[in-house]
């Protein structure tokens, strides 16, 4: 490849290259392009400029709020309470299904508390998988 002879051009401020010394020391002479130093580069053009905008900035104070500080024979109290609940939902008896459409229907408060019960007390039990997986099978 041939040598190659840059200078900046006055107009753009981008580098031309010449195909002589001579050519580039003319154009120096007439005023359209300076010299370079050495350690010059391109100037890279983003086309892709990310726009400038302000962006607001907020303030965050999380809620401040005050918890109960309980005696240890009030947490004492107050679990013993859960545990009573827990076992009385166990012991009631199961009620009789209210069917419709394919759907078991809520009649009353009764029946309401009844899934309650079912769904937050019994169901901290926890469930055997081996014995889940075994009924599947035999379906």
């Amino acid at each position: 490849m041939s040598e190659v002879f840059k200078a900046k051009s006055k107009e753009t401020g981008r580098i031309v290259t010449y195909q002589s010394k001579d050519a580039r020391d003319k154009a120096i002479k007439a005023g359209r392009s300076t010299q370079m130093q050495k350690k010059q580069t391109t100037k890279k053009s983003n086309i892709y400029k990310t726009p400038k905008i302000k962006v607001p900035k907020f303030k965050f104070t999380p809620p401040k709020f005050k918890l109960k500080k309980l005696t240890p024979t009030q947490t004492l109290k107050a679990a013993e309470k859960r545990r009573k609940e827990k076992e009385k939902a166990r012991a009631r008896t199961d009620r009789k299904p209210n069917m419709k459409n394919g759907v078991d229907v809520i009649r009353n408060k009764k029946d309401e508390n009844y899934f309650f019960d079912e769904f937050w007390h019994k169901a901290d039990e926890g469930n055997d998988i081996d014995k889940i997986e075994k009924d599947m099978k035999k379906q």
